[in-house]
């Protein structure tokens, strides 16, 4: 039976998928599950995202929260259902997309599918911050350029 695992974003907890996990297991008819990412059980204050994310880089990788890629990634296995089939598929949003690019990573041989949603999607080896960089440095982050960035849905 197929399992499908949604990952939230940075602003955002496992409730910010609504409907979504009720209408994907009616169509699916399998089960799905909304992971709480640790740290997340609130949403974060925004008004200066830019502010937030310079302290994701200068923080050496870990989160405002003081957590790590690893705790988000151990909060995702541990909802995988037992056995060992290739049975899971993760879909991450936002930040949600790098978290569920290192679950892959770490344990290829138990997902069979990556939906990415608008979401942070890292080369290997690529940590979020690596990203939050190049945007800073290729002019995305600037009010003109913002609006400009279109989100994307893929399936890898």
């Amino acid at each position: 039976m197929t399992e499908i695992i949604l990952v939230h974003g940075m602003n955002a907890d496992a409730d910010s998928w609504g409907a979504v996990p009720g209408l994907l297991a009616d169509a699916v008819k399998g089960n799905v599950t909304s992971v709480p990412l640790p740290g997340h059980d609130k949403p974060i204050d925004t008004s200066n995202l830019f502010k937030l994310f310079a302290l994701l880089l200068i923080s050496g990788g870990k989160y405002v929260s003081g957590l790590s890629m690893a705790d988000y990634v151990s909060s995702v296995v541990e909802r995988f259902p037992g056995g060992t089939d290739r049975d899971v598929v993760l879909v991450g949003h936002s930040m949600g997309g790098a978290v569920i690019s290192e679950v892959a990573r770490q344990y290829p041989e138990r997902i069979s599918k990556l939906v990415y949603v608008a979401a942070m999607l890292p080369y290997e080896g690529q940590s979020p911050a690596s990203i939050i960089q190049w945007i800073k440095a290729s002019g995305f982050s600037s009010p003109q350029r913002r609006g400009k960035i279109s989100s994307h849905i893929s399936v890898r």
